[in-house]
């Protein structure tokens, strides 16, 4: 039973079921994004699907869509655009959600009913296969999972019962998989709450892993020690998320809530916090 409690405590374990937040948007307001699409395109609809999440996340920026949504569908996506604005190392690569915006994957790979080839395109998001079967932390049949390997390599845990917690292996992964601080941070380290007038940064329906926040230098509150799947602010939400395999130096290795945030219907696996640094 200790090393079940460990484990589970490790993890930070929130489940319970499925949940659906979904608010109408215009059409024009929602961005499409499909492993074979193209980055050329405009991802304003499923045949003309961007492959790249963060310039989906961009467009709707641009063009001012707020509140707007970005419908992701099945494989595996990498970040590719840095939290710094100097740049910093790859290791900074996150998906940046700022605030007004939602990611929802769990969409087929090819963007239509059922995965069906002869179907017709989805048009509402609650024509997403939703697993309805016992198995923890798969909400969606169609899985987008976010993955922090940014080498070729993928990390590894293993749980090692001797030192009664993972032994983990990183490639260079990103500090933060996901990240929703967006609008800066104060001099102290913390993250600035988000501004929500234009609505909540939201993520539903995918899968985060293989974050690593490993980051040992000192000083009140480097972001990069927190957080190593999601990093959350007040303003942000996510839900009908599995967030697994990830770690963090000092806090919140699956994920971390700085300052607020709302969690719902979300199951955090194999996770630790290491917890160096802190007091």
């Amino acid at each position: 039973m200790k090393k079940l409690q460990y484990i589970l405590l490790a993890a930070g374990l929130w489940m319970a079921g499925v949940t659906c937040v979904m608010a109408d948007v215009p059409a024009a307001n929602i961005r499409y994004v499909l492993t074979g699409g193209k980055f050329t395109n405009n991802g304003k609809s499923w045949e003309t699907a961007k492959n790249n999440i963060q310039d989906a996340i961009n467009s709707l920026v641009a063009d001012k869509a707020l509140p707007g949504e970005v419908w992701v569908g099945a494989g595996t996506y990498t970040p590719t655009e840095s939290t710094e604005s100097s740049g910093g190392s790859t290791l900074y690569m996150s998906f940046k959600i700022p605030a007004g915006v939602t990611v929802r994957g769990g969409f087929p790979a090819n963007g239509k009913v059922n995965g069906e080839e002869a179907g017709a395109y989805i048009t509402r998001a609650d024509q997403r296969r939703m697993n309805t079967t016992t198995e923890v932390g798969a909400f969606t049949i169609d899985q987008t999972i976010l993955s922090g390997d940014l080498s070729s390599q993928t990390a590894t845990f293993e749980y090692n019962t001797t030192r009664d917690q993972f032994t983990t292996t990183f490639y260079g992964n990103s500090y933060h998989v996901v990240t929703f601080a967006t609008n800066g941070f104060h001099a102290d380290g913390h993250a600035k709450a988000l501004d929500t007038s234009k609505g909540e940064a939201a993520l539903d329906g995918v899968i985060v892993e293989h974050g690593n926040a490993h980051f040992t230098a000192t000083g009140d509150h480097p972001h990069e020690a927190y957080g190593g799947g999601i990093y959350m602010v007040k303003g942000s939400h996510v839900y009908n998320t599995c967030v697994r395999q990830c770690e963090a130096t000092r806090a919140g290795g699956g994920i971390y809530m700085d300052g607020g945030g709302f969690v719902d219907h979300v199951y955090v696996s194999e996770c630790q916090a290491l917890g160096l640094g802190t007091t």
